[in-house]
């Protein structure tokens, strides 16, 4: 038996993987829909210890560090989805947004910290679901999960769900 490996039979069912791995520029996408995510902001600290090998430390000095391909719109579309990653807060009382996959037209994730409050957001249409949690560690990498079933949000933080639902808004790209 003859196994092909390579971006385009492992990830076949991902819209995007990034391992962050890199040593500098751009964050390679993994999978074949080469949704690779381009830096927004400097300051980017690669090579910095993450959860499983090197992993990127974002400097939080803006409200978006990168943004990744179509993921925004290929979220959307494709109507339930599952969001993975993992992070490690410098601080928890001022906004910052380790995972921002969305833009004020098309919809898609962003994962964000503020006042103390660790956020999901689900967002098509125009609008926004959102659920949130206390979050103040700012001493340990955290596993984050997102899971939207075409109607209602799960967020799960280190395993185990914290919230669901949400509320809508109608504001977006905020």
């Amino acid at each position: 038996i003859t196994a092909t490996y390579g971006a385009e039979n492992v990830w076949s069912n991902y819209i995007g993987v990034w391992h962050m791995d890199e040593a500098s520029g751009t964050l390679v996408d993994s999978t074949a829909n080469s949704n690779d995510a381009t830096v927004v902001t400097s300051g980017m600290t690669y090579g910095a210890t993450g959860q499983i090998g090197d992993g990127v430390d974002f400097p939080g000095t803006t409200n978006r560090e990168f943004t990744a391909g179509n993921i925004d719109a290929t979220i959307v579309t494709n109507g339930e989805y599952s969001v993975h990653g993992w992070i490690k807060a410098d601080q928890t009382s001022a906004a910052a947004r380790p995972v921002d996959m969305q833009n004020s037209n098309a919809g898609g994730v962003r994962w964000y910290v503020n006042a103390n409050t660790l956020n999901w957001r689900h967002g098509a249409g125009g609008s926004t679901v959102d659920v949130n949690t206390a979050f103040t560690d700012t001493a340990s990498l955290h596993m984050m999960h997102q899971v939207w079933d075409g109607s209602d949000m799960f967020a799960y933080l280190d395993g185990a769900i914290v919230n669901s639902g949400g509320t809508t808004a109608t504001t977006y790209g905020d």
